[in-house]
């Protein structure tokens, strides 16, 4: 009997992973609020799968949300390439990892942080929020540390300038002029 239900079992997690998503038609689409650090946009479109409660994004809009404009999604081959800060990535997916719908792939938040390197995603049923931590560094973030980076190396070079100016200390007594110099106007 036991080795019944662990076959039943087993075949049921095999025939999961074969045919992975199922139905994606029926999935509802919705529009989320998604934060990134410091970006956030308060209509990004969504599929979201009412039996299973699993949220799929598509990968184009995610990338230029995460402006990452470097991408290119095959439809046909299910590869994904993007460049992060020089850095050129591809990830190939397997056809239960993902659908197509739309001219957009689309992939579970378990996908996305598995294979796309995030450190955590959640989302927030009651409010609709989607929220994304990334490994890698994002370009608003390179931009804001080359901006600290700048304030750093100015703030410097002024302490340098300070440092070129010599100041004469105040004395008590100093020798001073007992006349005022005359003053030579020529008309």
């Amino acid at each position: 009997m036991r080795r019944k239900i662990f076959k039943a079992i087993l075949f049921i997690i095999f025939f999961i992973n074969i045919y992975g998503v199922n139905n994606y038609e029926k999935f509802e689409e919705s529009y989320v609020e998604i934060r990134c650090g410091q970006l956030k946009d308060g209509f990004f479109p969504i599929k979201f799968d009412t039996e299973n409660e699993e949220v799929y994004v598509g990968l184009k809009s995610l990338f230029y949300f995460l402006e990452l404009y470097d991408v290119e999604v095959n439809l046909n081959n299910l590869t994904v390439m993007y460049n992060v800060l020089g850095e050129n990535k591809k990830i190939k997916l397997k056809p239960e990892e993902c659908f197509e719908a739309d001219d957009e792939l689309y992939v579970s938040t378990d996908i996305l942080k598995s294979k796309f390197k995030f450190k955590n995603i959640s989302f927030d049923y009651t409010m609709l929020g989607l929220r994304l931590v990334p490994e890698f560094i994002l370009p608003y973030e390179e931009r804001e540390k080359g901006k600290v980076e700048r304030l750093r190396l100015r703030a410097k070079k002024e302490l340098e300038k300070k440092k070129d100016f010599i100041k004469m200390p105040r004395r008590f007594i100093t020798p001073g002029f007992s006349e005022p110099l005359p003053l030579k106007i020529t008309l």
